[in-house]
């Protein structure tokens, strides 16, 4: 397929995933208090990094693996060992953190993280083959039904522990049925991608991705930080603000996303192949991610407390500064994440690993010194700091890279 036509695909499935999940906060906001809400985002704030982790992008490190230096079912049984690992470590943390309270909520959103992990292999092998075509169709069957079953239970229960139960039993129902007819059908063509395991293959698969998987969990980790100092400063309530509007974050993240991934095969092939033809693809998608992140913070200034207003509601439009300062801190992830799609695809892991630690540093560093005294806008003001040293080591990091090669 055309890259035109898998950023279209990519940028369906992103669209449709990330408002899912947001339009979940929203009947979560809207059908209870901002405590509930903010019980939510703990769990996720808790399961999120440590996935992330586990992760170690193998996804992104299979659709890369031009050479074809492993099959698909050595990175399926790399992905299942370290999502079991993902589950033992998250119930682990909130044992030790003492989240007695919302310990139930952190388990079922560590299932369904996990259930999603094992799709996202699958997907990977789509992703690979350039077929983003099948990957949005199982994104967004997935999605809007989990929606449909999340705000029915939930409105119908006002619990939800329930509401979550639901979504992972469908997650299940469309992992056996439908994102496995659309998996058959290309595996069907790619034989190749089942043959038998090369020795010591899982070993060497983890040791290439770990880079990519410490990247993974410190941006996921990044994203959160400031949540737990929230947490420890303003409790469920404030942190139940903060997370209906930090998503809005995640809302230009889904265009981000769909053209990052779709660029990035096509990008390591340029990469391999034609340095220059690497460099000018790069600069048009690192310049569409400055016009995303410009377009979001003249949203936000203009019609940030309508937005908020109707989206959640009044109590929420107060935070209208919030959501300018995070609109912000976007635009410079964007660019963010356009630049760390060009690294990526020059397999360029290890060096990610050492920056996104920096980067961490840094937030931990802000959040400590801003949150406590200014809660909300200095959670935002921490982000725009840590974002900004991303950015300017990244540009760095890219020149190196292309002199390099």
């Amino acid at each position: 397929m055309s890259i035109r036509r898998n950023i279209s695909w990519s940028f369906i499935s992103n669209v449709v995933y990330s408002g899912s999940q947001w339009m979940m906060l929203m009947v979560i906001a809207k059908l209870s208090e901002p405590a509930v809400l903010g019980r939510y985002a703990l769990a996720l704030a808790v399961v999120a990094p440590v996935f992330a982790f586990t992760s170690l992008q193998l996804r992104v490190v299979y659709a890369t693996d031009v050479s074809n230096d492993h099959n698909y079912l050595e990175y399926r049984r790399s992905r299942l060992y370290m999502s079991f690992l993902a589950v033992v470590i998250v119930v682990s943390i909130s044992y030790l953190m003492g989240y007695t309270e919302s310990m139930l909520m952190i388990v079922l959103i560590a299932i369904m993280r996990f259930i999603e992990s094992l799709s996202d292999i699958r997907h990977g092998l789509m992703q690979k083959y350039e077929r983003m075509d099948l990957l949005s169709k199982s994104i967004t069957i997935r999605s809007i039904s989990s929606l449909v079953l999340f705000s029915a239970i939930f409105y119908l229960c006002r619990n939800i522990n329930y509401a979550v139960s639901a979504v992972i039993i469908n997650h299940v129902i469309i992992y056996f049925t439908i994102e496995r007819i659309f998996f058959s059908g290309l595996i069907a063509k790619h034989l190749d991608e089942l043959s038998v395991y090369k020795k010591n293959a899982i070993k060497k698969i983890l040791l290439v991705a770990f880079p990519l998987g410490m990247v993974m969990m410190l941006n996921t980790l990044n994203q959160n930080i400031p949540r737990y100092f929230i947490e420890a400063a303003g409790g469920e309530e404030m942190l139940g603000y903060y997370a209906a509007i930090s998503y809005m974050l995640v809302a230009g993240g889904t265009v981000i996303n769909a053209i990052g991934q779709a660029s990035i095969p096509r990008l390591a092939h340029l990469y391999k192949n034609n340095i220059d033809d690497f460099i000018r693809m790069l600069f048009k998608v690192f310049v569409l991610s400055i016009l995303i992140g410009l377009a979001g913070i003249v949203m936000a200034v203009f019609l940030g407390e309508w937005i908020l207003e109707v989206m959640y509601s009044v109590e929420y439009a107060a935070y209208n500064d919030v959501f300018v300062l995070i609109m912000i801190a976007s635009s410079v992830l964007y660019m963010s994440v356009m630049l760390g799609c060009g690294i990526t695809a020059a397999r360029s892991f290890v060096s990610q690993s050492y920056l996104t630690m920096l980067v961490t540093i840094a937030l931990i560093i802000a959040s400590y010194f801003l949150i406590p005294t200014y809660t909300l806008v200095g959670a935002a003001y921490a982000l725009i700091i840590a974002f900004g040293v991303k950015l300017l080591m990244q540009v760095l990091q890219i020149v190196y890279i292309v002199k390099l090669r």
